[in-house]
């Protein structure tokens, strides 16, 4: 028995298969390329400014840093990420604030505009959630982790990482990540082994489930 066959065998008589962690699909995720390349700040001509931060990171080289001087001014920071519809991904990544003041009709938000292939941004669908940060936390680094799909006919998404509106202060953002989630997949389970000879003819591989969407990871 060959080792392909012996792993061939393996995975048809598991039960459960997990496929491996899927590639993250956000541009500079950690801020390690100069500049800020991948992310804009909008709108232009306000008075925030978004700048790589080499000395507060969470891990690497740099972070990503907001800084809201003005309560009166609107500020988001955005990049495009691609997705496929109806596709099951996780955002994640880490935030820390500073002297963050929110007056009475505040707002923070995480927002995704999914857009149709030709279609603006919103053409598929917008989600919104709260950014965490108050005056009471950050000032540690903290995760955010929100689980979501991409609407049908979704190709790409404008992903809004922090939005604000009515804060002074400072955000930092690091290791920001898009990936798929690897769902387990059902693996015929068999009464009887297959005949290991190399050959797929047999029933019971006609009915297995393929396994894809294996990475390439610890490529060091």
């Amino acid at each position: 028995m060959t080792a392909n066959s012996l792993l061939a065998t393996i995975l048809l008589l598991t039960t459960v298969a997990v496929a491996g962690p899927s590639p993250n699909v956000v541009p500079n995720p950690g801020f390690e390329r100069e500049g800020t390349p991948g992310y804009k700040l909008w709108p232009g001509g306000t008075s925030a400014t978004f700048v790589r931060d080499t000395g507060v990171r969470k891990s690497g080289a740099a972070s990503g840093r907001l800084v809201l001087l003005k309560a009166e001014e609107a500020a988001t920071v955005y990049t495009y990420v691609p997705l496929k519809e109806n596709t099951d991904y996780t955002l994640s990544f880490w935030w820390k604030t500073a002297n963050w003041k929110q007056a009475g009709s505040s707002s923070a938000t995480v927002s995704f505009s999914f857009c149709k292939e030709d279609g603006g941004n919103g053409s598929a669908g917008v989600l919104r959630t709260p950014f965490p940060a108050t005056g009471e936390t950050g000032r540690d680094w903290t995760k955010f982790s929100l689980d979501f799909k991409a609407p049908t006919e979704t190709v790409r998404c404008q992903l809004l990482v922090v939005s604000a509106r009515g804060i002074t202060g400072t955000v930092w953002l690091d290791d920001i990540s898009v990936r798929e989630i690897a769902h387990a997949l059902p693996v015929a389970k068999l009464a009887q082994p297959p005949v290991i000879d190399g050959q797929l003819s047999d029933a019971c591989w006609q009915a297995a489930v393929p396994l894809t969407k294996f990475y390439h990871v610890n490529r060091e």
